[in-house]
Formats: C-alpha cells, structure tokens, sequence
C-alpha cells in the first residue's frame, strides 16, 4: 500500500529491487490496473522507451519524502529525472492516482 496520511493511493504495489526486476520494470506490460503501483528501488531517474502506456511517476528521497511528481509520462521518453536526492521511484498508469492532492516535501509510506 501507498498511501500520505488516511488518503491511500495504491492498495497493490509491486516491488522491483533486484537488477533484473529494475531493468525491466514496466516494460512488456500493457497495464498496471487500477489502484495498482510499481516501487523501483533503488532509482533516481527512469525512460520510458518499450512502454505501451504513458505513467504518473513520483521520486522519492532516502526517506520517502517526495522529491518530484511527473504526470503523464508518454511511451517514448529517454530520461526523466527526480533530481540528485531521488533514491526510488514509483510507477502507476497515467491518471489513476490522484496526484492533485500530492506535493513535492510531502512524505509517503509505502509497504
């Protein structure tokens, strides 16, 4: 689960922590399904070169406080960065969490 305070934003989350499971990340997917997140850890920038669909992308730091929110990331892109304290990623389809109430300095917990 992902959630900031009571509001929750993904009930199933998806850990990628090995190399293998970082370098593949979303890749071959054609979806994530609602309410559902993929956690790249460690990770401080991504592409989105092979992907089907575009992705709502929250860094995070060493302790999980947002350090940058890039919406509707389009299949295609060569880099994106959440900055030097960017330490892991997480990953859900493009309009399915509601971002709107996130900011950068906000603190997520994610299990």
């Amino acid at each position: 689960m992902i959630a900031h305070g009571s509001l929750v934003y993904a009930t199933k989350v998806i850990f990628a922590k090995n190399l293998f499971a970082r370098m593949k990340g979303l890749l071959g997917r054609k979806s994530l399904g609602p309410e559902t997140a993929m956690v790249i850890d460690p990770c401080a920038s991504i592409h989105t070169l092979g992907m089907r669909f575009a992705i709502d992308v929250i860094f995070l730091d060493a302790n999980n406080t947002i350090t940058a929110i890039v919406s509707s990331v389009s299949p295609g892109r060569l880099w994106v960065s959440g900055g030097w304290k960017a330490r892991r990623v997480i990953e859900s389809e493009a309009g399915l969490l509601p971002l709107s109430s996130l900011h950068v300095g906000d603190t997520l917990t994610a299990d």
